[in-house]
């Protein structure tokens, strides 16, 4: 196994073996580097200088799950799902009641409206406000309206992490 691309690109860590990328990275914390002509994550470009080009459709996973290390007795390969039920296994993902916690309510990507506005919206409906009018005021359609005053959506907003 060949390490001498590894040396000059990153920075042992004794206490855990990794081998944390010094270089450029991506929003989401893995090492970034120009590879031919595109970019690809550090820990990719670290297995293949160390073992050879990666199969088609494989992912190059993490042992020590950190996502700067670059060492290769720290990476295997595994099917994107193989990939998926290891971090799922190791808490590294949000699913379930945790996920919801995290992107419910007006955290969540596809939220149109805030928390004040949905208990406006609800507190309206039982004085007896029209879908319609609520609609037209929040800017959400009728539709919108109704699966909110029927918990359909934003069912549990105090439940939400802060």
């Amino acid at each position: 196994m060949d390490t001498s691309w590894h040396e000059a690109r990153s920075i042992p860590v004794t206490e855990t073996g990794c081998w944390l990328w010094l270089g450029a990275e991506k929003g989401n914390g893995y090492g970034n580097v120009r590879h031919g002509r595109k970019n690809i994550t550090a820990h990719r470009a670290a297995y293949e200088a160390a073992f050879g080009e990666i199969p088609a459709r494989m992912d190059v996973c993490h042992k020590c799950d950190t996502r700067q290390c670059i060492n290769p007795d720290h990476l295997f390969l595994g099917t994107r799902t193989e990939n998926m039920r290891d971090a799922k296994r190791k808490m590294r993902l949000s699913s379930g009641a945790r996920h919801s916690a995290l992107i419910c309510g007006e955290k969540s990507g596809s939220a149109k409206l805030v928390v004040s506005q949905v208990e406006a919206i609800r507190r309206a409906a039982n004085d007896g406000a029209a879908p319609k009018d609520l609609a037209d005021v929040a800017g959400v359609s009728v539709d919108n309206i109704r699966r909110i005053i029927r918990r359909d959506t934003w069912k549990e907003i105090d439940k939400c992490v802060a």
